[in-house]
């Protein structure tokens, strides 16, 4: 996911710039506070590869996960299957990467050779966050 705020930088001043690393970093923490309030799986990659630049074009936030794009979107239902091995495997009632680590003796396992999914609910981190910051702006 990419947010760009486009203007021609090259004639900024020091402080000019400074200013806009300012917005830079408050929109950051912004879209940051909004990924903490989607109830995910936490690795902290996602929250920790967002980051902002200042270049001749603007300002430039963006993520370096390519996932983030999906949260940002959303997904439609899809197919999924097994790409390496002859069956996906889960514990019920688990998700994420956490399903692989020990759990109780009663957990029920599961196995598919593929099937349907209801996709992935659209957060809008970025878009939410830029919109507050925007907002509450203190420069």
């Amino acid at each position: 996911m990419r947010a760009h705020l486009e203007f021609d930088t090259r004639s900024l001043k020091e402080f000019e710039l400074k200013v806009l690393d300012s917005i830079g970093f408050q929109v950051v923490n912004e879209i940051k506070r909004k990924i903490r309030e989607i109830p995910l799986i936490d690795t902290g990659q996602f929250i920790n590869s967002i980051h902002h630049r200042i270049t001749n074009e603007g300002l430039i936030i963006e993520d370096g996960v390519f996932y983030g794009k999906f949260l940002e979107f959303g997904t439609t239902a899809h197919f999924v299957a097994p790409k390496t091995k002859k069956a996906l495997r889960w514990e019920e009632g688990r998700k994420g990467r956490l399903a692989a680590r020990k759990s109780p003796k009663d957990a029920k396992i599961r196995f598919s050779k593929g099937h349907m999914v209801r996709g992935i609910q659209a957060h809008a981190p970025f878009r939410k966050g830029i919109q507050v910051a925007l907002k509450n702006l203190r420069v």
